[in-house]
């Protein structure tokens, strides 16, 4: 009995960490793309103030990788403003407001379709990897 092939396969085992790596990377900067739109959408903010500092990066490190959508940029002003709309306000100059869970809402709405997407580009670069 002869087996034939074996070289192949550990060229393309070797190169899937890699592939599946890329999958990885390509399907958070997605979602995270995702997820400041919808949360230019969900936003309460009528004068587009608030809407306009939500932002999104994507780190890639020993640790893994990870996505980060910005939803005031860091100063103290758009900070205690997005406190005041995330968190409501009981007392103050301008008197009281209702909560409105933006971070909540957001979650709920792209976790699903983060699952999704991240299986589905895994089983792709598997099928790529090793030729369907």
């Amino acid at each position: 009995m002869k087996i034939t092939g074996v070289k192949q396969l550990n060229k393309k085992l070797r190169k899937f960490p890699k592939k599946a790596e890329m999958a990885i990377e390509k399907s958070i900067n997605r979602t995270v793309k995702t997820g400041v739109t919808k949360a230019k959408a969900l936003s309460p903010s009528v004068t587009g103030d608030l809407v306009s500092k939500y932002s999104s990066h994507v780190v890639k490190n020993k640790k893994g990788i990870f996505g980060f959508i910005n939803l005031h940029d860091r100063t103290k002003e758009s900070a205690i403003k997005f406190a005041a709309v995330s968190f409501g306000r009981k007392a103050g100059n301008r008197g009281t407001t209702t909560p409105f869970y933006i971070r909540q809402a957001l979650m709920s709405i792209i976790a699903k379709k983060h699952k999704n997407m991240l299986k589905r580009n895994i089983r792709k670069a598997l099928k790529e990897n090793f030729d369907g």
